[in-house]
C-alpha cells in the first residue's frame, strides 16, 4: 500500500508529477493581442468538447499586481461568483495551493491551475482550506508593488472545469503557445479534419496546411465558435 508521503510527493504541483504545472518561464510584460495571429473557425458542438482539452496546456491573460484571483477569475466568460465559490475546489498559484481567492498578484508572470475537486486523498489535500492543510504548500501573499505593473496568466483548465468552461473561451479567444496547440492536434488529425471556415489573420487556410502554418508563430490567438445548425 502506498504511504502518505509518497502519495503527497506524486501530488506535488511543486514537483511537477500530477499536473504538468512548472514555475512560470520568463516572457514579455504583458499579452499584446495586437501582434499575435488569429486563428479562427467552426467546428461541431462535439468536437468543440474535444478541442476544450487544449487548455490544459495553459492559454495566456493579462493581468495586473495586486489585482486579486477573484477579480481575475471573474473576468473570464461564465466564471460566476457561485462558479468560483463552489466549483473551483482546487486552485494552484505556481505551483502552491490556494485557499483564498482575494490573494493578490505579485509577479510578473505566474501560472494559475484550476480545478474541480480531485477524488481520494488528494483531493482532500489540495482542496480550498483542506484540514490536511499542513500537509501541503499553501499559497501565502507576498509584498505588493505599487505600480500596478501588468502581469502575465498562465491559465490551465483541468477535468470537468475546461468541458464545462472551455467553449465560452474557445469563442470569446484564447492565447495558447503555438508549440502546445501543434503538438496537441498532431495527435488528433480527426479534430483537424473537422475544423471548418478556417482563417489566419482572415485568410482562408486548408486544414492540411494548418499544422504547417502553426510552426510560424510562438503564439496564436484561437477563436472557435460552434456552427451547428
Amino acid at each position: 500500500m502506498i504511504g502518505l508521503q509518497r502519495i503527497i510527493e506524486l501530488y506535488s504541483i511543486t514537483g511537477s508529477h500530477a499536473t504538468n504545472l512548472y514555475k512560470p518561464k520568463k516572457m514579455a510584460t504583458k499579452i499584446s493581442e495586437d501582434s499575435i495571429p488569429v486563428l479562427q473557425m467552426s467546428m461541431e458542438s462535439a468536437f468543440i468538447q474535444r478541442l476544450v482539452t487544449v487548455l490544459q496546456s495553459g492559454f495566456f491573460r493579462n493581468a495586473v499586481q495586486g489585482q486579486t484571483l477573484f477579480s481575475f477569475l471573474s473576468s473570464l466568460p461564465g466564471f460566476t461568483e457561485d462558479y468560483i465559490s463552489d466549483r473551483l475546489q482546487t486552485i494552484f498559484l505556481n505551483g502552491d495551493s490556494v485557499d483564498d481567492v482575494d490573494l493578490a498578484f505579485s509577479e510578473d508572470s505566474v501560472i494559475l491551475a484550476l480545478s474541480a475537486a480531485m477524488p481520494g486523498l488528494a483531493g482532500s489535500l489540495f482542496r480550498k482550506c483542506s484540514p490536511l492543510v499542513s500537509l501541503r504548500k499553501t499559497a501565502v501573499q507576498k509584498e505588493l508593488s505599487l505600480s500596478k505593473s501588468p502581469v502575465i496568466v498562465q491559465v490551465k483548465l483541468f477535468n470537468v472545469i475546461a468541458v464545462e468552461k472551455g467553449r465560452n473561451l474557445l469563442a470569446d479567444g484564447v492565447v495558447l503557445n503555438c508549440e502546445d496547440l501543434l503538438s496537441f492536434l498532431q495527435l488528433r488529425p480527426t479534430l483537424v479534419e473537422a475544423m471548418c471556415d478556417t482563417t489566419i489573420n482572415s485568410r482562408p487556410i486548408m486544414s492540411k496546411d494548418l499544422l504547417t502554418q502553426l510552426e510560424l508563430f510562438p503564439k496564436i490567438l484561437l477563436k472557435c465558435k460552434s456552427n451547428d445548425v
